[in-house]
């Protein structure tokens, strides 16, 4: 029998697969399946022969024969557990070819038979538990590019250290620093109890301790010398072999953890391992480990009234949960429902997923008090129910200038603005303005609503809590300057999205800032400078996103340069504004008749773009998920320097948000010299192929989705 190393996706296609010897195959890898690739010899099979007849076998006891049968079965396990995938492979790839062609045997005895069997069995299970994947059926190919992008994460199988065994060899010096700069680094992570924390390290939960390492190396490169280079730095045995993250995912979804009790540290611990899979880019395990996270929260009964009985009129009670625990524990619980809250907003962002937590609930649930009433708390007394509790629901009316920055919180700003950021995605998942007949000017509208609320929460903001250079200083003293820039970066990002919803997706055939070109169109506003209006204020607040990042990583890089360790920008939703403002800058300045802005004190568009751009690449080697945004915003900037370059052309095909695939293709086409009536061809063979395919397109080499950049242009 012919033995070819192919791919199972090959095989089964019966084409030639053509590779270097090792995985993956140009036929997987023209088709974005790079991943799913893996590389194996056929299986021989076997020639069996009929059971020889029951006066061929010799005779045997009950008792020889139920011993031989539970010898057999220890074999069968001994050699599952001692063998390996390549053990299993390298034995079985090798065997001659006049060996096959051999008679097979007569069995001497049913003993021989059950061996036989049991050891195809074995190989059964060890072809099932090899480190290669299965070949995903059809349905799950659709799903290709949301794998992990590091499989041994979940399919590892050596034996790991334990949780206690890795903590107890790091110094506490080290641990504490992971855990001050993590901290100060993620305002998600606002539950960690800092004076508890850096009291005894030691003490500290190892699920939390750990996933915070975990976190910490993953978007951290700077301690490849040191003192605590043995644990932290990327040559360590600890990072290299990813330690970290194996034990956490071994612990937290083994049952013991996962299914036998809720658990508020398992609750934190898939929180923060949450967060670092969605800044390796791996969006799937990134919403599977939030999605627990915040099912196991659910499961105290934290967001319901003490009757267990819900209706959107009944008012939040604030001392049913708090009676029978203490005043820190109860803060903790709090901070951790706003914690799931935050990371169920990131992850559902732009892949049309329903939320965990909805208005209807979280909107009564009370905010976290300020960081410095937290960090006083303790345990040796109860929390009492307060008389002027702040929710969601009620922050505008309570948010008055007799409310002290301390009665307010800081944190309790920032899950404001996040909570309208949410709402924005919601309203742009559900269609944006293709799912609204009513203007934006109209006041029944989603939009006039969103930006009516964006507006209040701008209006009670304290005023040294809105963005200036000299004020980060200040926030730095306080140790609230990581929420200071990502609240006014978030208020930026949403008056971006609202005002780009209804402009232009591609201004090939205007002259001016105007509505949408493209249907459903709108009717001419009251105010004929209105769209003037929304375009200076959209990219206004663009500029500002540029300016806000580039001072955080100005200020980042001479920090480094003066010898002292800065995580200003670790967090992976900077990388995210960061994109945003990339492809904002490249609109404006490539479509420059939209961008009404002259005054020469601002920073150019061009600018912007430029720094933004720099600013990814950058980021792109600590945090993985900056490397899709960054190929992304080149994308982008090809499809509109197209545009401007050929406007007439455009103008003539029509092009805009509703044929965005066949722009794509056209790009490529013009950019190859290709005639037009190659082009309509082309075109027209797309279409064809879309229908046939049940319009599904799997994306170029790039890697990203039509659909993916479909939304990240603003769905306009």
């Amino acid at each position: 029998m012919r033995k070819v190393l192919a791919c199972e996706r090959c095989r089964s296609s019966k084409v030639k697969c053509r590779h270097q010897g090792s995985p993956p195959c140009e036929n997987c890898t023209g088709k974005s399946y790079e991943v799913l690739c893996a590389l194996s010899l056929p299986l021989l099979k076997r020639i069996t022969r009929p059971p020889a007849s029951r006066t061929d076998q010799p005779e045997s006891s009950g008792e020889s024969h139920a011993t031989n049968t539970e010898a057999g079965r220890s074999n069968v396990s001994s050699n599952v557990m001692e063998a390996t995938p390549g053990d299993y492979s390298s034995a079985s790839a090798k065997p001659s070819r006049r060996g096959s062609r051999t008679k097979v045997e007569k069995p001497p005895s049913s003993t021989g038979l059950r061996g036989n069997k049991e050891t195809s069995m074995c190989q059964a299970i060890l072809r099932a538990t090899s480190e290669d994947p299965p070949t995903p059926t059809p349905i799950n190919l659709l799903l290709s590019n949301n794998l992990p992008s590091d499989p041994e994460m979940v399919t590892n199988s050596e034996r790991l250290e334990t949780m206690a065994e890795v903590i107890s060899e790091i110094p506490e010096a080290a641990l504490q620093l992971v855990i001050t700069q993590m901290s100060s680094s993620f305002p998600e992570l606002a539950f960690l109890h800092m004076p508890s924390l850096l009291h005894n390290v030691k003490a500290t939960d190892p699920l939390v301790t750990c996933s915070l390492l975990d976190l910490f190396t993953s978007f951290n490169q700077t301690f490849d010398s040191g003192p605590f280079s043995d644990w932290l730095g990327t040559g360590s045995r600890f990072v290299k072999k990813k330690i970290y993250g194996k034990i956490m995912v071994k612990e937290l979804l083994s049952p013991n953890s996962l299914l036998y009790a809720p658990s508020i540290e398992v609750v934190q611990a898939l929180v923060i391992l949450a967060l670092s899979y969605w800044g390796k880019g791996d969006y799937f395990m990134c919403w599977m480990l939030q999605g627990n996270a915040s099912r196991m929260l659910q499961a105290f009964g934290f967001c319901l009234p003490p009757s267990g009985l819900y209706s959107e009129d009944s008012s939040y009670n604030n001392d049913w949960h708090m009676s029978s625990l203490g005043e820190l524990d109860s803060e903790i619980l709090c901070r951790t429902y706003w914690s799931c809250f935050m990371i169920d907003r990131i992850t559902a962002f732009g892949n049309n997923r329903s939320f965990a937590f909805s208005k209807c609930r979280y909107e009564k649930v009370p905010l976290p008090h300020d960081k410095r009433s937290f960090a006083l708390m303790t345990n040796l007394t109860c929390a009492q129910p307060l008389t002027d509790i702040i929710t969601i629901k009620s922050y505008n009316d309570q948010v008055t200038f007799r409310h002290s920055p301390h009665t307010v919180g800081e944190h309790a700003i920032y899950i404001k603005i996040f909570s309208i950021w949410g709402e924005i995605n919601e309203y742009l998942m559900q269609g944006g303005r293709y799912s609204q007949s009513l203007p934006p000017w109209d006041q029944n509208s989603v939009n006039y609503k969103i930006h009516a609320e964006l507006k209040k929460w701008w209006g009670s903001l304290p005023i040294h809590w809105r963005w200036t250079s000299e004020r980060l200083t200040l926030h730095q003293t306080m140790g609230t300057d990581t929420i200071f820039t990502m609240s006014n970066c978030l208020y930026h990002l949403c008056v971006t999205y609202l005002n780009r919803e209804h402009l232009p997706f591609l201004p090939h055939s205007i002259e001016c800032p105007s509505g949408p070109t493209e249907e459903p169109l709108l009717p001419d506003p009251p105010d004929e400078e209105y769209w003037t209006a929304s375009a200076t204020e959209c990219f206004q607040s663009t500029r500002s996103l540029s300016s806000i990042l580039n001072t955080l990583h100005e200020t980042e890089v001479k920090e480094e340069l003066g010898g002292s360790y800065s995580s200003r920008t670790t967090n992976g939703f900077y990388c995210f504004c960061a994109f945003v403002a990339s492809i904002e800058s490249m609109y404006g300045t490539k479509f420059y008749w939209m961008n009404p802005t002259t005054d020469s004190h601002s920073p150019s568009l061009e600018t912007c773009y430029m720094k933004m751009i720099s600013f990814l690449k950058v980021k792109k080697e600590t945090v993985k998920v900056a490397q899709n945004w960054l190929k992304i915003a080149n994308r982008v900037m090809e499809l509109y320097d197209f545009v401007a370059k050929n406007r007439e052309q455009a103008a003539e095909l029509n092009l805009g948000r509703n044929n965005l695939r066949q722009l794509v293709d056209l790009v490529q086409l013009v950019n190859t010299g290709t005639t037009r009536e190659s082009l309509d061809r082309s075109m027209h063979f797309e279409n064809q192929t879309a229908r046939r395919e049940g319009e599904f397109h799997v994306g170029d080499h790039l890697g990203f989705n039509i659909e993916d950049l479909d939304f990240f242009l603003m769905k306009t």
